[in-house]
């Protein structure tokens, strides 16, 4: 674990980001608590591994907005689509297509 958290830096966030999980870690665990506390500060942090960030902390409200505006866009999407003009596809066609 030390080497996943050995180097840290602070960045603007990326253009993409995803977000999965929520891990609980204990207070005063070295780098990862130093993390926290610059990402509960406003700043995004980068986790490397030899040199290379694979992975991002970021605030909360980030994360948030940014799901939001990700949840926003496939909404736009989704609504577009539904305005697609098309030929209507009976459902047993499609379910058979789909190995349904």
């Amino acid at each position: 674990m030390r080497d996943v958290l050995a180097g840290w830096q602070t960045a603007p966030y990326p253009e993409r980001m995803a977000a999965a999980h929520a891990f609980e870690l204990p207070p005063h665990s070295g780098a990862p608590a130093e993390a926290i506390d610059a990402a509960a500060g406003g700043e995004v942090v980068y986790l490397t591994r030899n040199g290379h960030p694979f992975a991002a902390i970021v605030p909360a409200d980030v994360a948030a907005e940014f799901e939001a505006a990700e949840d926003a866009e496939d909404i736009a999407a989704a609504l577009a689509a539904r305005e697609e003009l098309g030929e209507p596809i009976p459902a047993d066609k499609l379910w058979a297509e789909l190995g349904l």
